[in-house]
């Protein structure tokens, strides 16, 4: 649930519409990614569909990322200006499962 990912982000300092419209772009990128981060999720052991926003929930999408590895490196590489944000939620994502669960 998007709820518990911008509360997370919130109590990171991201808020409001920033927060929303980055989580979105991540969701995006995850849901339909580009060739090159089809490349690096590979590196890390994962499958599109492992990752893909439309058929996971948030916890479940950045719990597998947290544990292949994602690092800032490869956060930016997939997700550019908005990395910040996949980088904050792996950070918490205890907390993440706390609010999903």
């Amino acid at each position: 649930m998007n709820c518990a990912a911008l509360s997370v982000l919130a109590e990171s300092g991201l808020h409001g519409y920033e927060a929303a419209a980055a989580l979105r772009r991540v969701l995006a990128e995850l849901a339909s990614p580009s060739a090159s981060s089809q490349s690096v999720l590979a590196d890390m052991g994962l499958d599109p569909s492992d990752v893909d926003s439309s058929l996971r929930r948030n916890v479940g999408i950045f719990r597998r990322l947290a544990d292949a590895g994602l690092d800032r490196e490869r956060a930016e590489a997939l997700f550019g200006t908005v990395a910040h944000v996949a980088l904050a939620l792996i950070d918490r994502i205890e907390r993440l499962e706390e609010l999903e669960s």
